[in-house]
Parts: structure tokens; C-alpha cells; sequence
């Protein structure tokens, strides 16, 4: 029998939602920019569901970005995977948003006839002074798992890699000018994270075991929310 797979991605502004067998990618739809994710996400999943012969009764497995971006965003994608998979009664596995990015910078520099560097840094903008970034080398090894990160801080790490070239991705790098010389910008194409790419390290995380039950599915905002640090401000 064929194992199908909904993969959902809404950590950023634009999100996506796509159908595989198993890590094979059947077809993606990606969310209108211009509406809410909380009124497109429900009919662009039920428009896959219709897909398989058996509607969603055969979908063996939900995956999901769980974070870290857009904090309304994320959990709109989780709720909607927990919710989907409750009612499919199929596991689901949580993915890293930033995760997402790094592999499709691999993907997308070698597919343009380029190697990749040895280094990749994703990082995406986390408002106040702050960045959500991971790095990884091209063996895969994370150097600086997902994390929050003082922006000059996460910057001043960058430019200390001097002695080796470094691919970067997302748009926490869009009002970065000049660039360091050792840096090379990926193509904006790769900075935001797809739903087929959720897909990909989904089933990959499935195969290895790391599948857990629906109501176990969390965001993973990795910092408290702006409202959150003013009530624990000492003037509040």
C-alpha cells in the first residue's frame, strides 16, 4: 500500500502545504500571500486529501515546521498538523524551519552547477536585535544549532569564519551591505522554507524513528513572545 504524506509549513509569510509518497513529492500548493494562512491553509490541505485514492485513510504520516518565525504562523501550522494527524490517526515529526532553509541551499547551489560551501548559515530575522540562526557544515555537522541570537553578535561570529568561504541564506541578510568577502548570498529563491522540504527531512526523521504521537507536537518558538517579556519586565 502506498504511505502518502501531508507536509505544512506556515513559520513565515508565505507558507505552503504539499502531498508525497512517502519523500516523493506528488504536488505542492503554496498559500496566497495576499490572505490569511488561518483561511487558505484548511481547503489547500483538503484539495491534497482528494488526491490519494482513498482520500486522507491512507496518509501514514504529517510533517511539520514547528519553528522558529512568525509566532502566529507557527502555531497555526501545528495546530492544523495535530489536529490532521488526530483525525487521520497517523503519527506526525516536528522540523526545524532553519533546517529547512540550510538543506535547500545544498540543494539549490548544487542543482546550478556550483558546489556548495563548506559552511551554510541561515538565519532569518527575529525583530528586536535579535536573529534566528543555524550553521551547519557541508558534512551536515551543526556548528550553531537553531537559536535566538543577538544580531551583532550572530554577525561578529560570521566575520571571525574569514578563513573559509561560507554560503548564507534568509532575510535576515537583506539590509546587509557589503557583504564580507568570504560570504557568498544564495539565491532569494532558497531563503524561505518550503513545504517539499518539510516534506524531505520528514520522512527522513520518520525512517530513523522519530515520529511521535499528535497531541505531542509543539511550536518550538525558541524565546519568549514580546508580550510575555514585558510582563516579566521588573516595571510591570
Amino acid at each position: 500500500m502506498t504511505a502518502w504524506q501531508i507536509a505544512i509549513e506556515t513559520c513565515m509569510r508565505q507558507g505552503s502545504v504539499a502531498l508525497f509518497t512517502e519523500d516523493r513529492l506528488v504536488e505542492q500548493v503554496i498559500l496566497p500571500a495576499e490572505s490569511r494562512t488561518a483561511q487558505s491553509l484548511a481547503p489547500a490541505v483538503a484539495r491534497l486529501l482528494a488526491i490519494p485514492p482513498r482520500g486522507g485513510r491512507d496518509v501514514a504520516l504529517v510533517s511539520a515546521a514547528v519553528g522558529p518565525g512568525s509566532f502566529t504562523g507557527i502555531r497555526i501550522g501545528v495546530t492544523a498538523a495535530k489536529t490532521l494527524a488526530y483525525a487521520l490517526h497517523c503519527p506526525v515529526v516536528p522540523c526545524d524551519t532553519l533546517a529547512a532553509i540550510v538543506r535547500q541551499v545544498r540543494q539549490g547551489v548544487s542543482e546550478h552547477g556550483a558546489p556548495a560551501s563548506e559552511t551554510v548559515d541561515a538565519a532569518i530575522n527575529a525583530y528586536r536585535g535579535q536573529v534566528y540562526c543555524r550553521r551547519e557544515t557541508g558534512g551536515g555537522q551543526v556548528v550553531v544549532a537553531s537559536q535566538a541570537m543577538d544580531r551583532q553578535e550572530w554577525f561578529a561570529s560570521l566575520r571571525s569564519m574569514a578563513s573559509e568561504p561560507i554560503t548564507v541564506a534568509g532575510d535576515a541578510w537583506k539590509s546587509i551591505d557589503p557583504l564580507p568577502p568570504h560570504v557568498k548570498l544564495a539565491p532569494r529563491t532558497l531563503w524561505h522554507p518550503m513545504a517539499e522540504t518539510i516534506g524531505q527531512l520528514g520522512w527522513e526523521s520518520f525512517e530513523r524513528g522519530e515520529a511521535i504521537e499528535a497531541m505531542r507536537l509543539a511550536p518550538v518558538y525558541l524565546r519568549a513572545s514580546a508580550a510575555e517579556e514585558n510582563l516579566k519586565s521588573p516595571s510591570r
